[in-house]
């Protein structure tokens, strides 16, 4: 066997372990896509404060502050 005939079945020996690994990956990433978009883990969660008089009282409490037209914590010579 030739060193060029050598060279060449070295590299078709990695060019299949790479191929062979590549399709694991796909295989991996196709399975997790599947599962994200078939069961998103936040799903889980969505609602848990539904019917919460607290949470609703907080979130009031948060819009109010978030509406106010108070400037009195913006620095002004931010602006100048």
């Amino acid at each position: 066997m030739t060193p060029q005939q050598l060279e060449d079945r070295q590299l078709e020996t990695r060019v299949t372990a790479l191929e062979a690994e590549l399709s694991q990956v796909k295989k991996l990433l196709s399975s997790f896509a599947q599962t994200e978009t078939v069961n998103p883990s936040w799903m889980k969660y969505a609602g848990v404060f539904k019917d919460d008089a607290d949470f609703l009282e907080i979130m009031q409490e948060i819009r109010v502050e978030r509406d106010l037209d108070d400037e009195s914590e913006v620095d002004p010579s931010y602006y100048s």
